[in-house]
């Protein structure tokens, strides 16, 4: 079986790259992988870091340029000729997008199957999905009822699919990477630690909240600042509330594969 993904991020998490970011793109990174080790073959189309066609294996993982696009007309050109180049049998695309039904209308015409994968609890809610061209949501309804598989990460996002859509989803637990050895809570000490961007979705206010309740517990805060679903100022204002806490360590962006403390 052949799968492919298009997203830049998951070449930036495959390259060890410190600024990359994002839960999802980690996931698809980590589950490439897996597919691979299962004996899948798997091409991540990348718009931002290879030339056009220029390619790169990491992991077994295949990564090809594609024609630069970022939204519109232009990226559908450049997802068709990225498929007619490739002639997989499934194509992968997490989190509500726009474009997601435009997108899977270009792989039915071609006979490639697809899987939605949910990235927010609201992915599974159409009509408060899109955080952008939100007047498109209907396409992006269609999109879900189109899709061969969809993927959620829990059974509250389960239950929130129209009961029609829940027949073809199913739970998928995400995909991490295990430390060969995790030290005992008494020697880590008396300590609590976040790990998300500074995005209003991951409610980094309610981790205030109760870090301002609990001042005898020292929390460990990693997470850049982001606008992604996120109105402007939000993650700069939420960052300035930890630096303020006390009890708060806040370590901003991490680098993915930093050690850890020994």
């Amino acid at each position: 079986m052949k799968i492919v993904f298009a997203n830049d991020v998951i070449y930036k998490y495959a390259t060890g790259d410190p600024c990359a970011a994002g839960g999802a793109e980690r996931l698809q990174w980590k589950l490439a992988c897996a597919l691979v080790q299962a004996g899948w073959s798997v091409t991540v189309g990348v718009r931002g870091f290879l030339a056009l066609h220029q390619e790169e294996i990491i992991g077994g993982v295949r990564f090809i340029g594609i024609q630069p696009a970022e939204h519109g007309k232009a990226f559908l050109r450049s997802w068709s000729r990225f498929l007619d180049s490739e002639e997989p049998d499934w194509y992968y695309w997490q989190g509500a997008d726009a474009l997601f039904g435009a997108l899977v209308l270009v792989a039915k015409m071609k006979g490639i199957r697809g899987i939605f994968s949910a990235a927010f609890d609201s992915d599974v809610q159409p009509k408060i999905a899109l955080t952008r061209q939100q007047h498109l949501w209907p396409f992006y309804a269609w999109g879900l009822s189109a899709v061969e598989l969809i993927f959620v990460q829990h059974s509250g996002q389960l239950s929130g699919l129209s009961k029609i859509l829940r027949t073809k989803a199913s739970v998928m637990p995400g995909v991490v990477g295990l430390q060969e050895r995790c030290r005992p809570r008494s020697e880590r000490g008396n300590y609590a630690v976040w790990v998300a961007v500074m995005r209003q979705p991951k409610r980094p206010d309610l981790l205030i909240e109760i870090a301002r309740k609990s001042p005898d517990l020292r929390y460990v805060v990693c997470g850049g600042v982001s606008t992604h679903r996120t109105p402007p100022g939000y993650g700069e204002q939420m960052a300035a509330e930890l630096r303020a806490l006390p009890n708060v360590e806040y370590l901003g962006h991490v680098a993915p594969d930093r050690p850890r403390p020994a």
